[in-house]
C-alpha cells in the first residue's frame, strides 16, 4: 500500500509517448478530481519510487547490527547465537537476490513482508511486518521454522509490532510529476552511459574468470585484450554492494560519483556499509 502526504492511496498508471511507455504512482485524488482539490496530491515516476523502497529496505537487509536493533524493537529478538547468524546470513542472501528478481518477484516480496509505503515531502516513511520479515527469513534459510512454518524462538509472535524504516528524500517539481531527490541524488532516468559500461565491464571480467581455464587474471586479461592493472580494478569494482550496482544501473548515484573517480581508485573497504560511506551513497 502506497499513500501520498494526505494519507491518500497512490495507484499505480502510466503514460505513451514517442512508442514509450512511462509509468507513474499518482494520488488517486488526481484520477477522480483535480489538482485544485487536491493541493498535496503526487505524481512520481514509478521506476524512480521502487528504487528508494527496494534500495532502503536491502539496505536493512545487508545491515546486521540495524536488523537485530530492528527486530528488537519489534519484540522479536533471535534468543539464541546461532538463530542471530541465521537470520542475518538469510538477510544478506535476500538482499543479493532482489536485485537480480524481476518486478514481479519483488512485487510479491513486498506483498509478502506486508509494505506500506508513505510518501511524504520530506521523507519515505516504509512499514514492514516483522513477522512476515521473519518468516520470509526463516523459510529462505530453512533453519529457524517450527512445522507450521512460522519463525521460532524470536519472541511473542502474536505481539510484533511493526518494522519502520525511513529515507530522506525531497520532492522537486518537474512539468506535471515530482522529481524524487535522496541526498544528494536525484532518482530519476539520469544515468550515466560512463558508469553503466564500467558496471558491465567488470561483471563481463569477473564471469569470465569464474568461468576460465585461464590460469590467471593476467592471462584472463590477454584474452580481453586490456592490461593487467585495468582488469585488477575492474574485478575489485565488480565486488561492491548490489544496491550500489543497482542505484548506478538506475541512475540513482550520487552526482559527483564519475567512472574515472572509481577507477582512480578501487581500493574502498570490503564491507557494503563502509562501501556506501565511501561513495557517498548514505
Amino acid at each position: 500500500m502506497l499513500t501520498d502526504p494526505s494519507g491518500e492511496p497512490m495507484v499505480p498508471t502510466h503514460a505513451n509517448k514517442a512508442a514509450r511507455r512511462y509509468r507513474y504512482y499518482v494520488s488517486s485524488g488526481l484520477i477522480t478530481g483535480t489538482r485544485d482539490e487536491h493541493a498535496d496530491a503526487l505524481r512520481i515516476p514509478a521506476a524512480a519510487l521502487e528504487r528508494v523502497v527496494v534500495g532502503r529496505i536491502t539496505r536493512l537487509l545487508s545491515d546486521g547490527p540495524e536488523l537485530l536493533r530492528a527486530l528488537r524493537s519489534a519484540g522479536a529478538p533471535p534468543t539464541e547465537a546461532v538463530q542471530e547468524l541465521t537470520i542475518l546470513e538469510a538477510a544478506q542472501k535476500l538482499a543479493r537476490r532482489w536485485h537480480q528478481q524481476g518486478h514481479a518477484a519483488q512485487r510479491a516480496i513486498l506483498l509478502e513482508l506486508q509494505a506500506k509505503m508513505s510518501v511524504q515531502r520530506q521523507e519515505i516513511t516504509i512499514d514492514l511486518a516483522s513477522q512476515g520479515l521473519l518468516a520470509l527469513l526463516s523459510s529462505s534459510s530453512q533453519r529457524a521454522t517450527n512445522d507450521s512454518g512460522s519463525a521460532r524462538g524470536y519472541g511473542n509472535d502474536g505481539h510484533l509490532s511493526c518494522i519502520t524504516i525511513t529515507e530522506p528524500v525531497a520532492l522537486r517539481r518537474a512539468g506535471r510529476e515530482m522529481a524524487l531527490l535522496v541526498g544528494s541524488t536525484v532518482a530519476a532516468d539520469r544515468s550515466d552511459p560512463s558508469l553503466v559500461r564500467l558496471v558491465a565491464k567488470a561483471w563481463a571480467l569477473r564471469e569470465a574468470l569464474v568461468s576460465s581455464i585461464a590460469p590467471s587474471l593476467t592471462a584472463v586479461a590477454a584474452e580481453q585484450g586490456i592490461s593487467q592493472s585495468y582488469a585488477t580494478r575492474l574485478v575489485r569494482f565488480s565486488w561492491r554492494a548490489p544496491d550500489i550496482l543497482q542505484a548506478i544501473l538506475g541512475g540513482c548515484q550520487p552526482a559527483n560519483l564519475t567512472a574515472s573517480r572509481l577507477m582512480r581508485d578501487t581500493r574502498i573497504p570490503t564491507d557494503w556499509q563502509e562501501q556506501r560511506r565511501a561513495l557517498g551513497f548514505v
